[in-house]
């Protein structure tokens, strides 16, 4: 393994997924145990760094680009502002770039709870008139496991009525 081998790799690999600098940085040191260097380890994690400042410069990484894509995806699912931090910080996201998205999934969390209740049938979208307090407490306990926050949950499954916009039979 050479450092262009190397970094042709890095860019083949980000050509066709979109990653963090974490990601590219995990698969770059898999690529380099497979198939070892006759560079010293301490030479080959300075290769590491010189291949992600140099995609970092050019605008091959973009972590708050993907971290905005991310976010789109858990807005449409109706993910809670804590599913969004777990996904996040597991795809490799850190710092302040995951910082500002969880701010901005907590703004949106009314509405995402909203998406989540009526795309897994709690509350007013639960389709029968004859809902009693247990099947209260199971949705509650539904949002609850989903990562919502109790007020937030209890809120939107205490709304009454489908307001305009609003689909309350079989649309998602």
């Amino acid at each position: 393994m050479t450092l262009p081998r190397l970094l042709a790799y890095a860019r083949w690999y980000l050509e066709r997924w979109p990653a963090t600098e974490a990601r590219l940085r995990r698969k770059l040191d898999d690529r380099v145990r497979r198939d070892p260097p006759e560079a010293s380890p301490e030479e080959v994690a300075g290769w590491i760094d010189e291949i992600c400042h140099a995609l970092r410069e050019v605008g091959a990484i973009q972590d708050v680009q993907l971290a905005a894509d991310r976010l789109g995806v858990h807005a449409r699912r109706g993910s809670s502002a804590r599913r969004v931090q777990e996904d996040l910080r597991r795809k490799g996201f850190s710092g302040s770039t995951l910082d500002h998205a969880v701010a901005v999934a907590r703004e949106g969390e009314w509405q995402a709870a909203r998406t989540w209740a009526r795309k897994h049938r709690c509350g007013r979208w639960g389709g029968s008139a004859l809902r009693g307090r247990d099947d209260e407490a199971r949705d509650l306990a539904r949002m609850a496991r989903a990562g919502f926050p109790y007020a937030i949950a209890r809120a939107v499954l205490a709304e009454s009525g489908p307001e305009e916009g609003d689909e309350t039979e079989g649309g998602e």
